[in-house]
C-alpha cells in the first residue's frame, strides 16, 4: 500500500545526503568479520571468580586493552568461544583480567 511505502524527504534548504549502500564485510567462509554488538553482555556483570586463593565477587568493568592499545582477543557469540580479555573490579578496588570465556563459565556455575 503506499502507505507503507518509502518516500525520500525533500525540502528547499537542503541538498539530500545519500548513504551508499554497502556489503558487511565477511571473511572466507562468510562469517561477519569483526562484528561486534553495540552492547557487551558481559559488562557490568557481577561474577564469581578466583581471586588469589579465595573466590571473590567482582564487577566486569570493560574490555582489556594491550600495549598496542588494541582490544585483547577476538569476539565471539557464544561466550564460551569468546575470547576477549576483561578487567573486573573486586570490592577492595583492585582490577584484574579475565577472559571472556571464564568469566561466562564462572558466571554460569
Amino acid at each position: 500500500s503506499e502507505a507503507n511505502e518509502f518516500k525520500e524527504y525533500e525540502d528547499d534548504d537542503e541538498i539530500p545526503r545519500i548513504i551508499p549502500e554497502t556489503e558487511d564485510a565477511v571473511d572466507a567462509t562468510g562469517r561477519l568479520i569483526d562484528q561486534q554488538p553495540m552492547y557487551d553482555k558481559l559488562l557490568n556483570a557481577e561474577v564469581t571468580v578466583q581471586n588469589g586463593k579465595v573466590l571473590s565477587v567482582g564487577v566486569v568493568k570493560r574490555r582489556a586493552i594491550g600495549p598496542d592499545g588494541n582490544i585483547v582477543g577476538t569476539y565471539d557469540d557464544n561466550p564460551m568461544m569468546n575470547s576477549l580479555v576483561y578487567e573486573v573490579e573486586f570490592p577492595d578496588r583492585h582490577l584484574k583480567e579475565y577472559a571472556a570465556n571464564v568469566i561466562a563459565e564462572n558466571m554460569l556455575s
